[in-house]
């Protein structure tokens, strides 16, 4: 076949010449003379089978045959060149990959990036989260931050606080409701619950009167909400109680946004931890700034 005599670097320099209208401007860009470049062009035509040019006393122009090889070229040229910038670019920067859940990203993770030189300008961070148990989070992962009982996750997981909760509620909310200052009036006041599609990925409002010795029987409304930052924002508008994330709701506590109307902490055997799940150097260098920053509990 004619196309099996076509190479790279002779459609590199068709490009070139098709944009630039001179084979004697594109060869100088490419270093070569001019009759060796318009040897290379004759062979591409002879290895096609096709008239690509229309030679010109001053330049050239491509024939219809040209102009549809070029915007084949072209496409295909930019696309590799992409590939190849990226494959550059990952020499230079490293990519750190991240699996956590959102509340945990957007409480802690985040305003700690935000805040501190966690992650130098030279380290790409891919971020995901979702609903998803700790061993899928550390699942095509550098780093993973789970909450779960030490024993479940590897032993080199670094503990960054255990998992503790205690009511909340807006400061207005509280001064309508005072009677929420009594473990037992919560349950009949508006709970608002964080629901997730992973089976024990939160503790529970079952779980928080259980613990604290309460028969779980709520006579208060009851309202759901598939993400604990929807949780949080009903919280701030009035909405009702909720359980707050020792560790998460730090911030909103200490600009007084939220206030513990009751001090009935509870906590389980869980914590949230930090797993590193590859070998890679930069995601270990990232989890060691991690470790200096949590102080655990």
């Amino acid at each position: 076949m004619a196309n099996d005599r076509v190479d790279l670097s002779q459609l590199a320099a068709f490009e070139l010449a098709a944009q630039r209208g001179s084979f004697t401007q594109a060869a100088r860009e490419l270093g070569l003379s001019q009759p060796a470049f318009s040897h290379r062009m004759r062979a591409l035509e002879d290895g096609v089978g096709r008239r690509l040019f229309a030679r010109q006393h001053r330049g050239v122009t491509l024939t219809g045959d040209g102009e549809m090889l070029y915007e084949a070229v072209s496409t295909s040229l930019r696309r590799i060149r992409r590939v190849l910038d990226r494959f550059r670019q990952d020499e230079v920067n490293q990519r750190i990959r991240i699996s956590l859940d959102f509340a945990f990203g957007a409480l802690w993770l985040m305003p700690r990036l935000a805040a501190s030189d966690l992650a130098p300008d030279n380290i790409d961070l891919q971020i995901s989260s979702g609903h998803l148990s700790p061993s899928r989070h550390m699942q095509n992962s550098d780093i993973a931050f789970v909450l779960a009982e030490p024993e479940a996750v590897p032993a080199h997981a670094i503990k960054l606080f255990r998992e503790e909760v205690v009511p909340i509620c807006s400061p207005a909310f509280l001064e309508q409701h005072p009677e929420a200052v009594t473990p037992g009036a919560v349950l009949g006041l508006p709970l608002l619950h964080n629901v997730t599609p992973v089976s024990d990925a939160w503790m529970t409002w079952h779980d928080w009167a259980t613990a604290s010795g309460l028969d779980w029987a709520p006579t208060g409304s009851q309202s759901e909400f598939t993400t604990y930052q929807f949780v949080l924002q009903a919280v701030l508008a009035g909405r009702g109680l909720a359980l707050g994330w020792h560790g998460l709701i730090d911030d909103l506590l200490r600009s007084g946004q939220v206030v513990v109307p009751v001090s009935a902490r509870v906590r389980s055997r869980r914590w949230y931890l930090a797993v590193l799940c590859s070998d890679a150097p930069a995601a270990r260098e990232f989890l060691e700034e991690i470790a200096r920053a949590a102080v655990p509990s």
